[in-house]
């Protein structure tokens, strides 16, 4: 289960917590036909299987959007991707564990993929107005393009506007098509710091083709790198770590994993310590990936103790205090600017920023890993560490789920009533943002049974 600490269940108001979205019961392809007889888009919203709070999140935030989704979408519900979306598909990645939103025209082509959920009503909004301008536009879609490809052969221009398209669509594009297009291109584009720049956007993957490609001619890479924002280069790294990552994670590939890992940590030139804590982490979700329990069981520890144990909540929440002086507009003000806008104005949606605690990110960091502890072991001396872990997230941030793992690694310590005690005070958190405690409920009834089991 995945154990995300979502920082914007506090700020809904009342009536939206009590909406639904409303979906259609129809399947994809009835939901297609039925979006090109009303000139409207597909809005699937795809579940998360293993995180059961991400879905509660996105229902309330699609019940906060509704007006404009009903007007605009048909708005259907899948428990993951079907196959017929993602069937034949070399152009790009798509996580096997993917939840959001795909936004697709009557054709089923997608047109814009919104990645994770969210409880405002205007990430949703946003998200149909870049479908919408997808579906606008006058490019070709990815059903032409890619008969254009097999057609024609892998042609530059074709590949390139497919990539362009996979791009725009907030989509991964493969290390193969971008190998292709490197290997496909022109003889004068290796000199093109345009060229190089574009390649580098596309973040092709550690070691690969392209890579080599782009970095050739040194003082060429260097302009086209130095060129763009660092902004778009911290992104460009963090695209080109996990995308190499996934490569090696499903081709169990650990000589590539360090490879990936030490490009990740050389990536942090002017932060050492945050290089060496990005390197730790890759591996740990290498191990996790393959499924490899005793390598992450043997990492975990010393990663969390140099990285999370030694902060102090109390710094973090300072931290937190002076960044919430900035000026910002009320969560509830920027939804009904956000309404309005696309409303009134669909062309134009106003760019609004929201803030997350540095204290929420480190007790969801701190739960997480306990979490996945206490799903790989019943040892009593990883149990009391992972004990600590949960612990110190409850004093950087309370939330329901991580009162949660810690009421269950109390209960799998013997700690029965203390189990207990804060299971409980998990379910009032949960009822008391006006979110199903189901599961939690059933922990607690088990716990009070003394069950062997309880999850």
């Amino acid at each position: 289960m995945n154990r995300i600490i979502f920082t914007t269940l506090l700020l809904l108001l009342a009536d939206i917590l009590c909406a639904q979205p409303n979906y259609s019961s129809l399947s994809p392809e009835e939901a297609a036909r039925k979006a090109g007889k009303e000139n409207k888009l597909v809005m699937m919203v795809v579940n998360a299987e293993k995180c059961t709070q991400c879905n509660q999140v996105a229902n309330m935030g699609l019940a906060a959007a509704r007006p404009a989704i009903d007007s605009t979408c048909i708005l259907i519900q899948q428990p993951h991707l079907p196959a017929t979306i993602i069937a034949d598909n070399p152009f790009f990645i798509i996580p096997k564990e993917f939840f959001g939103v795909v936004f697709l025209n009557p054709s089923l082509d997608i047109l814009y993929v919104m990645n994770s959920s969210s409880s405002f009503g205007y990430n949703y909004i946003s998200a149909i107005h870049n479908a919408q301008a997808a579906a606008r536009s006058q490019s070709a879609s990815f059903s032409e393009l890619k008969h254009q490809y097999y057609n024609k052969l892998g042609d530059f221009m074709v590949i390139r506007q497919l990539i362009d398209k996979v791009i725009s669509a907030k989509l991964e594009p493969t290390v193969e098509i971008i190998n292709e297009l490197t290997r496909k291109a022109p003889t004068d584009s290796a000199g093109s710091v345009s060229f190089l720049q574009y390649v580098l956007k596309t973040a092709p993957g550690v070691g690969s083709f392209a890579q080599q490609y782009a970095e050739k001619n040194r003082d060429n890479y260097m302009m086209a790198w130095w060129r763009m924002t660092l902004t778009e280069r911290t992104t460009i790294n963090q695209r080109i770590a996990y995308k190499s990552m996934q490569k090696a994670i499903d081709e169990k590939n650990l000589n590539y994993a360090y490879q990936v890992a030490g490009f990740r940590q050389r990536t942090y030139t002017d932060k050492p310590e945050d290089g060496a804590k990005a390197n730790m982490q890759l591996m740990l979700q290498y191990y996790k990936g393959i499924g490899d329990t005793a390598n992450y069981m043997r990492n975990v520890f010393s990663f969390y103790d140099n990285f999370y144990m030694n902060v102090k909540p109390e710094d973090i929440r300072k931290q937190d205090a002076e960044s919430l002086k900035s000026p910002r507009l009320p969560d509830s003000v920027q939804q009904k600017i956000m309404t309005d806008a696309i409303k009134k104005k669909p062309m134009y949606v106003p760019r609004l920023v929201s803030y997350a605690p540095k204290a929420q990110f480190y007790a969801a960091a701190l739960n997480e890993g306990a979490w996945t502890v206490y799903s790989y072991s019943k040892n009593p001396l990883y149990i009391n560490k992972a004990l600590l872990m949960a612990r110190r997230a409850l004093e950087f941030y309370e939330t329901a789920e991580t009162m949660d793992t810690y009421a269950r690694l109390l209960y799998r310590n013997g700690n029965k009533e203390e189990a207990i005690s804060w299971e409980d005070k998990a379910i009032a958190l949960k009822k008391s943002r006006m979110l199903p405690a189901t599961e939690f409920e059933q922990v607690v009834r088990l716990m009070r049974e003394g069950a062997a089991a309880i999850d």
